[in-house]
């Protein structure tokens, strides 16, 4: 039987013993009325009559019930629609990011850097890509906030430290931030990647109307002392390697016009 079908023959068959019920307890009143005493005889019609119209509203609900068991035994079963999960709208040619990033980067005013600030805060990569895309509009701020920020990732800190050396020319305290990072091999690395790229690579500039980085002129002199400073203080074989190998590449693009 349908499930439904089986809980309204439930609910009828409950209705049926209720009037049943309402049918005994009337009969065994009525045969008691001769026993009882006239003052009580004006309470006992009362108490009758509302028996009454109790028994005839059950019987009026089993009537009802009887018909949508009737109804619920021959109607079709409908198999209920897959639930789809819904999904944020995708910019499709921005490698997976949000079009509202997209958007903001090409906007690059102070709402926009806002939104990307705290999406990047919740470890958004491509906000933080928006991000320093729009560094040389608030002197790269709204990067260092959340480079500094304790919410994010080991991965979204790595990524922070790339790109905020990465765009060093725009951020009066780029240098000083990045020369502090001796100590942590992880994020030197990371570092030392981003003064090498200014021309970072990122999802957000495929197929769209974002001008590829770098957004400003790459100061290699810049780069290539913050290099020296922070190779200076790695004592680590690997390390060192990546950095003598970073530092030759942007010797040589320090020389070419």
């Amino acid at each position: 039987m349908k499930p439904a079908a089986a809980f309204a023959t439930g609910l009828w068959t409950g209705a049926l013993v209720m009037a049943a019920v309402g049918v005994v307890y009337l009969r065994i009143l009525d045969r008691g009325r001769a026993d009882i005493a006239p003052q009580s005889q004006e309470q006992l019609e009362t108490r009758v009559q509302l028996l009454q119209q109790e028994q005839a509203k059950a019987a009026a609900e089993a009537q009802r019930l009887r018909q949508t068991v009737a109804e619920l035994r021959t109607a079709p079963v409908i198999s209920p629609e897959p639930v789809r999960a819904s999904r944020p709208a995708r910019y499709r040619d921005g490698g997976g990011a949000d079009s509202w990033i997209v958007d903001s980067v090409l906007t690059a005013d102070s709402d926009a850097v806002a939104n990307l600030e705290q999406a990047a805060q919740q470890n958004n990569l491509y906000a933080l890509d928006g991000l320093a895309l729009l560094a040389e509009h608030d002197s790269g701020a709204a990067l260092t906030r959340v480079w500094s920020s304790s919410a994010l990732t080991a991965s979204t800190k790595g990524r922070a430290t790339m790109l905020l050396a990465a765009t060093v020319e725009t951020n009066p305290h780029g240098a000083e931030l990045i020369e502090g990072l001796t100590g942590n091999a992880a994020l030197v690395e990371a570092a030392v990647v981003g003064l090498g790229a200014p021309d970072f690579s990122t999802r957000l500039v495929r197929g769209t109307a974002i001008t590829p980085p770098p957004h400003f002129k790459p100061d290699y002199a810049l780069r290539l002392r913050i290099v020296e400073n922070l190779r200076q203080a790695v004592t680590d074989e690997a390390l060192a390697s990546v950095i003598d190998r970073i530092q030759s590449n942007l010797t040589q693009r320090a020389s070419t016009p």
